[in-house]
């Protein structure tokens, strides 16, 4: 987990006071305590941007006028960490998405790059071709984000497998190429969702694409 992550947990187990939540002088004082150990974190753990407020230090002062500002800098800069770190944060978020270095990166794009030819050489109506086209896109999208849904990989192969329920055999080259993708990625998904934060891809070396041969034996 990242060092923002932690501090974010951390403060968020600290009694966090919201704007919503001010209602009086014991509000406002909770409010005032909370900005001042959010703070001490940020410092203890080496956090940076942490906002420049100014808090009471004694109770008579802390009132909703002067507390509402500082607070409201410091909820914005806690909202900036969640953004940053929402796919660690979130574990149903976690679970959807995986992250991809550059050579998976390239390797995948590559091997889209083959799946579009196959696609675009095969027999098969404009309408299903067209189809099939709009979920690689939609994937080659993902695959260029910092975290790509897993989601994506499953739906274009899904596409291809439609179209070769329609008769479309000339399919079945690409169809095998999305599957060595789909099963990469689904086992990162299940590593993360069992639990397991240091899960990563395989080497993308197993996604090398067929030689001529293969690929005409696979239409057969």
């Amino acid at each position: 987990m990242s060092r923002e992550a932690n501090y974010y947990n951390l403060v968020m187990n600290e009694g966090r006071v919201r704007l919503s939540e001010l209602r009086g002088p014991l509000e406002a004082g909770r409010a005032a305590l909370f900005i001042d150990r959010a703070r001490q974190l940020a410092e203890t753990m080496n956090i940076t941007d942490f906002p420049s407020v100014d808090v009471p230090q004694e109770f008579d002062a802390c009132t909703i006028d002067r507390i509402s500002r500082p607070l409201f800098s410091v909820e914005q800069f806690l909202n900036s960490i969640y953004a940053r770190n929402v796919f660690i944060l979130d574990q149903n978020m976690s679970g959807q998405y995986i992250s991809l270095n550059e050579s998976w990166r390239s390797k995948v794009s590559s091997l889209l790059a083959h799946v579009r030819d196959i696609v675009r050489k095969a027999d098969i109506e404009e309408r299903l071709r067209a189809s099939i086209n709009q979920s690689i896109n939609s994937l080659q999208t993902e695959v260029d984000r910092t975290q790509t849904r897993v989601s994506a990989a499953s739906d274009a192969l899904v596409e291809l497998c439609d179209g070769i329920g329609q008769g479309a055999e000339a399919l079945k080259p690409a169809v095998k190429l999305l599957e060595r993708v789909v099963g990469a990625f689904r086992k990162v998904q299940k590593q993360k969702q069992d639990g397991g934060n240091q899960a990563s891809l395989p080497s993308p070396d197993i996604l090398s694409l067929p030689s001529a041969d293969v690929s005409a034996e696979a239409s057969h």
